[in-house]
C-alpha cells in the first residue's frame, strides 16, 4: 500500500473567467498494489484510491477506506494539547 501526502495542489480557485470546481488526481499504481492519495484542495483533504482490481475486489477496497476515514476522523477529534495517554481518559 502506497499512501502519499502531496499537501496543496497549488491549484487556485479562479483563472480569469474561468473557475476551477472540481478536481481529481490520478496515477499508475503497481500491480497487486493499492495506491490511496491524498492532497488538500479548495481547503478540503481529497482522497483518491487506485488498485489492483485483479488483486483486490472492490469491497476489499471500499472497507480499507471506510476504516481509514474513520482513522482521520479520530486524529481531526484528538485534543492537540493531550499527550497520546491522555487522549483515552
Amino acid at each position: 500500500m502506497y499512501c502519499p501526502f502531496t499537501g496543496q495542489t497549488q491549484i487556485e480557485k479562479q483563472y480569469g473567467d474561468i473557475e476551477v470546481i472540481d478536481y481529481r488526481a490520478g496515477g499508475i499504481n503497481a500491480p497487486g498494489t493499492i495506491d490511496i492519495l491524498q492532497e488538500i484542495f479548495n481547503d478540503c483533504l481529497q482522497f483518491q484510491a487506485s488498485y489492483d482490481s485483479d488483486f483486490f475486489p472492490e469491497s476489499v477496497v471500499d472497507k480499507l477506506m471506510e476504516e481509514y476515514i474513520a482513522q482521520i476522523d479520530i486524529l481531526v477529534k484528538l485534543d492537540k494539547h493531550k499527550t497520546p495517554s491522555q487522549q483515552k481518559s
